[in-house]
């Protein structure tokens, strides 16, 4: 069996020390290396966050400046509406009030002319009314005077008739001749009375 010296352990240990050393410098090269592209990749990171922070802040910006713009725009707008209402509002109470003094002015006109109307018109049914009881004064005078007229010429006739009635019966001395004078006389003084009554 062949004996390991000391020296050949240690230089084999020292050789394993080495082999290990490389080892660890390679890993340690690996880490150095991967922070190094940690570092670089957080730094576009940081610079990719930093630009689009100021993109946000330039749109944000430009969006403040165009919304101010149409505040402003809505702004001038409503207060162009606003003062338009309010032209048309004093222009349709303008009217309105035009109209109310020309609706009294007219009404005032109506009924002056309805009130001469009603008095035209009554004087007129009172002249009427007047003329009316005139004419029917002078026709109840025309019909009294009628009257009177028939009335005597009845009179005169049934004085006649008597007359001429008792001079027959005089002259007669049939009962005949009697019931037809008596006849006579019931139908002549039948129609006196008759026209009397249409006549009165």
């Amino acid at each position: 069996m062949v004996e390991v010296t000391t020296e050949q352990r240690v230089a084999k240990i020292e050789g394993i020390v080495e082999e290990h050393s490389k080892i660890l410098d390679s890993i340690n090269q690996r880490f150095i290396s991967l922070e190094n592209k940690l570092d670089d990749y957080w730094g576009r990171l940081d610079s990719k966050i930093e630009i689009t922070r100021q993109e946000l802040s330039a749109t944000r910006r430009e969006l403040d400046s165009k919304i101010e713009g149409l505040r402003l725009n809505l702004e001038s707008k409503i207060e162009g509406v606003r003062q338009e209402l309010v032209a048309t509002r004093k222009d349709l109470e303008g009217r309105v009030e035009g109209l109310r003094q020309e609706f009294m002015t007219t009404r005032k006109d109506l009924d002056g002319k309805i009130e001469g109307v009603r008095q035209d018109l009554e004087g007129r049914v009172e002249g009427l009314r007047q003329e009316l009881i005139t004419t029917r004064k002078e026709l109840e005078g025309k019909i009294e005077g009628v009257r009177q007229e028939l009335m005597a010429e009845i009179k005169s006739a049934k004085q006649e008739l008597g007359t001429e009635i008792k001079a027959l019966r005089q002259a007669l001395s049939s009962r005949t001749w009697w019931i037809i004078g008596l006849l006579v006389t019931m139908w002549v003084t039948i129609m006196a009375a008759v026209i009397t009554a249409i006549f009165r």
